[in-house]
């Protein structure tokens, strides 16, 4: 899976980034009185009972890939991670400090106007886009079961006019709000501060592959965003829809345990909670416009493949940032690595 922007972390930043607008408008914006408490948990997993989840924490430990005197590093991004979390990046900044080359895939950034009058422009767009066309309300799109289901998770993570939202864009901000209000965040920091950290070795070259498309603006959105919209698969999108209510109901402890996990370097920990509902992956599916999307996976992962090898060959030290998955999987891209013959040097 590519990494995700901050700007478009997780839930929108899978299918179509500049409509996070549109989850902001309807999320419910929480009185300093209902701010979630993040300072101890308490997590069923194993060896972790209350785990701090604020201020400085180490984050994961770096795998490397070595051939002959050439080494790779590899770090797991995860989301979402804890809120008040200050990441550690030492050990990243001593690597890339010395790193010749840096490798990652990720989703192109939206273009999001500057200009405030442009930018109100478009708020207004992405919120007029996100209702249910012909006004349809959400009660009346949805099977019942998943209405009922939504409105029982709606009363403890209230989303802002709901009523007449399309089901995707519903559930995104239900779970954002989630998310939150269990003192995590969609939208952490680690990939920028990863990012201002490579742009001080003026010297590494930088390798991004790209996924996901490449038209997400605000001229798109004003001239062709209905056509982008309407080729939602309704199957698809009540796939998402349903997915995305299994793991707020499912896995909101799971994604405490793993979040905490990152931030004190647990790996173990987060392979104990490895098998989890894969929204990323069916919410996806939601936009035909994006193409086959798994064939696009499997294209940004060989491209990636091909890469590390390459600098393998040529480097003496590359940095690389993947998802965490790819990197306690077993089909993940280590394990592909592995089978190719390269030594793997577990943290």
């Amino acid at each position: 899976m590519p990494i995700r922007n901050v700007t478009c972390a997780a839930n929108l930043g899978f299918s179509a980034c500049v409509l996070l607008l549109s989850s902001l408008s309807l999320a419910q914006t929480p009185s300093a009185a209902d701010e979630p408490k993040t300072d101890v948990r308490e997590i069923d997993a194993p060896n972790i009972e209350e785990i701090i989840v604020y201020g400085r924490q180490p984050g994961p430990p770096m795998w490397k890939v070595s051939k002959g005197e050439h080494e790779l590093w590899l770090f797991g991004l995860l989301i979402p991670l804890p809120e008040d979390m200050e990441w550690e990046s030492d050990k990243v900044a001593a690597v890339l400090a010395r790193s010749q080359e840096y490798l990652t895939i990720k989703m192109p950034e939206p273009k999001i106007p500057l200009n405030p009058i442009r930018l109100y422009q478009a708020f207004r767009l992405v919120t007029s886009m996100a209702k249910n066309p012909d006004g349809s309300l959400l009660a009346d799109v949805l099977p019942a079961d998943l209405y009922t289901r939504f409105i029982a998770l709606e009363s403890q993570y209230p989303v802002r006019d709901y009523a007449t939202t399309r089901p995707y864009f519903a559930v995104d901000a239900l779970h954002g709000n989630a998310v939150r209000a269990n003192g995590l965040s969609n939208d952490p920091d680690v990939e920028s501060r990863i990012e201002q950290l490579v742009r001080r070795n003026r010297n590494i070259r930088q390798t991004v592959i790209q996924f996901g498309p490449e038209f997400l603006d605000f001229e798109f959105l004003r001239t062709q965003g209905d056509d982008y919209l309407s080729s939602a698969s309704n199957a698809e999108e009540l796939a998402c829809f349903e997915v995305s209510l299994q793991s707020i109901e499912t896995d909101l402890d799971g994604m405490r345990a793993r979040a905490n996990a990152w931030a004190l370097g647990y790996v173990d920990d987060i392979r104990y909670y490895e098998d989890y509902p894969d929204q990323t992956g069916v919410c996806l599916q939601v936009f035909a416009s994006m193409g086959d999307v798994q064939q696009q996976l499997q294209k940004a992962n060989a491209q990636w493949l091909q890469a590390a090898e390459t600098a393998l060959a040529n480097n003496e030290t590359t940095f690389a940032l993947l998802t965490m998955d790819q990197l306690i999987k077993p089909d993940g891209l280590l394990e592909q690595l592995r089978a190719r013959g390269y030594v793997i040097h577990e943290p």
